[in-house]
This record gives structure tokens, C-alpha cells and sequence, in this order.
């Protein structure tokens, strides 16, 4: 992913916007247009990438708002994908009956630890987030 391996000027670039506004976008618009359960996998790992801290913070930000969206539509899909990146507590069974769940992502920081746990204390209201702000084609991150 391009967006990785840039310098701080890239936010400014024609590709930067690009991604942002479809990152913006893409989860209401899913949510509107009634995106089945089945589809939202798909799209949640799309957009796993951004949530990197790698990613310039205005693509995380954007990509915190799509999940968000997301969660709306199957917050257990969502869910599953998140703890498949970053797991910070092993899943327990509730019942000797059931196996106890053993994801990939594990208990030790990694570059999506940050952002994996803020869309897993729940969604967040419109006032907690820092809002997105358009300003002449570039995204402006103001609080």
C-alpha cells in the first residue's frame, strides 16, 4: 500500500484525498444501501489495512468512521475480524461443553493494537470522535 510508504505530503496528494473520501464514504453509504451481513467481511478486510499506524492519520481516521458504520450493520463479523488482528484477551468458553477460541492475532502490541481497541470499547458518539473536516478538496483534522 502506497499510503505506508510516503512522507508527510502525501495527505496533499490527488491519492490521499481519493482514499479518504472512500473511506468516509463507503461505510454510510453501505449502511444506507442495506449491505447484507455477508458482504461486510468482505469489506472490513478492504479496509483493515488503513487501520495501521503506519497509515498518514487521516486515513486511520477515516477508516475508524467506515468500521464504525460497520459495526452498525454486523457487529460480529466485525468483531471476529478485529481479534483476528489484535486479541488482547484469550477468548474463553463459557461452558466446559465448547472448545475455547484460538484467534491469529495475538495478545502483543503490533501496529493495529491503537486503533483495534478504540472499535472495541464500542462504538463511539458522534462528539467522541475528531471530527472530518472538508476544506477545499483536502481533509482537515480539527477537535
Amino acid at each position: 500500500m502506497v499510503s505506508v510508504t510516503v512522507g508527510p505530503s502525501y495527505r496533499f496528494t490527488v491519492a490521499s484525498r481519493l482514499q479518504c473520501c472512500m473511506l468516509q464514504g463507503v461505510g454510510e453509504l453501505c449502511r444506507t444501501l442495506g449491505l447484507h451481513q455477508s458482504d461486510t467481511g468482505r469489506l472490513a478486510a478492504t479496509c483493515i489495512p488503513y487501520l495501521s499506524s503506519r497509515q498518514p492519520t487521516h486515513l486511520q481516521q477515516a477508516s475508524l468512521q467506515t468500521f464504525e458504520e460497520l459495526q452498525i450493520i454486523d457487529p460480529d463479523t466485525v468483531w471476529l475480524l478485529l481479534c483476528d488482528i489484535y486479541c488482547p484477551q484469550p477468548l474463553i468458553a463459557p461452558h466446559p461443553a465448547f472448545k475455547d477460541i484460538k484467534m491469529a492475532g495475538s495478545e502483543e502490541r503490533n501496529e493495529y493494537t491503537d486503533n483495534v481497541t478504540i472499535l472495541m470499547a464500542g462504538p463511539r458518539t458522534r462528539t467522541d470522535r475528531d471530527t472530518l473536516q472538508v476544506d477545499q478538496g483536502m481533509v482537515l483534522q480539527t477537535t
